[in-house]
């Protein structure tokens, strides 16, 4: 095993100029718990601009805040309280598992990844919001709040093998991963921060517990699912033409159930297109049924700072 840089300096630079593209997109709908002054609508009330309710009048309350249209209906003085408004955490979940280190055109899926996380930490630093780092890997590895300087020096440095062995496994499966997310989300990040899921999901099934899993972390944080494909795992028309003449048949093993598919015959690259085509439909299906936000990239893209939902100020 040896230590690479997954992207240059360059690189790394263009990616930042990119983040400023970002500046000025939708807020989310969530509220934040966070009493840290900021921009984004948070579920206490105090001073803001979002309009919360009226109520009664209390002595040491601000003239200024008197409705006088309620109050001149009312035998009460009543006051405007509005929603106060913070500054959002950010939390990037970053997936370096085996099947990450693929790719066959321009980039490996794990470089794909890390250059969205890299946007995303430069618009947060850009802010000066807290953002925060779980890389999955054989587990969940919580490392909390970063700068983008200190996530660059663990992120960028990513263990790759020697050699990409034919049949990567994955140690852990994201559907555990995404309960153990949960708790860790619960116990450090505000509700109503922004949270980026950034992998290829290849192992994330469509049952009802996958489902719930996201959909628990939807119902408290506002969560965009950034779905990395490389070319040829979704487009497979060259498949049949990159095999070897030799070869009579192509064995595919699958992930979740390790079970082997052999394909044979001349309707080999229609079989693998029609796998191909139902995993990922799999995939972006349990992601939107479980209100996430889904976005798919593929790893070649040059620019992808249009992919990433990102709150930013009035």
């Amino acid at each position: 095993m040896k230590s690479n840089a997954l992207l240059s300096p360059t690189e790394i630079s263009d990616l930042r100029l990119q983040a400023q593209q970002l500046l000025g997109s939708e807020n989310p709908a969530h509220k934040l718990d966070s009493r840290d002054a900021g921009w984004l609508p948070t579920s206490a009330n105090g001073s803001g601009m979002d309009y919360a309710e009226s109520r009664a009048y209390q002595q040491g309350d601000d003239p200024r805040s008197i409705n006088w249209r309620l109050s001149a209906r009312s035998t009460e003085t009543y006051v405007k309280t509005y929603h106060m408004e913070a500054r959002p955490s950010v939390c990037v979940v970053l997936d370096q598992r085996r099947t990450m280190v693929f790719g066959t055109k321009t980039r490996l899926k794990i470089s794909q990844a890390l250059r969205l996380a890299i946007i995303i930490a430069s618009i947060a630093e850009q802010q000066r919001l807290t953002f925060n780092v779980v890389l999955m890997n054989k587990e969940v590895n919580w490392l909390g709040e970063q700068s983008l300087a200190s996530f660059l020096q663990i992120a960028n440095n990513a263990e790759l093998p020697d050699e990409i062995v034919s049949q990567p496994t994955l140690e852990t499966p994201f559907n555990q991963h995404s309960q153990q997310l949960d708790s860790y989300f619960t116990r450090y990040l505000d509700r109503g921060s922004l949270v980026y899921l950034i992998s290829d999901f290849m192992d994330l099934s469509s049952t009802a517990n996958a489902i719930n899993n996201l959909a628990q972390l939807q119902q408290n944080y506002s969560v965009q699912a950034l779905h990395i494909i490389d070319q040829a795992e979704q487009s497979l028309s060259q498949t049949k033409s990159k095999i070897k003449a030799q070869t009579s048949s192509v064995c595919l093993q699958d992930m979740k159930s390790k079970a082997t598919l052999s394909l044979k015959g001349d309707n080999q690259k229609e079989d693998l297109q029609d796998i191909a085509d139902k995993h990922f439909a799999t995939v972006k299906h349990t992601i939107l049924k479980s209100g996430v936000t889904y976005s798919a990239i593929f790893a070649h893209e040059n620019t992808v700072y249009s992919h990433i939902n990102f709150a930013s100020g009035h």
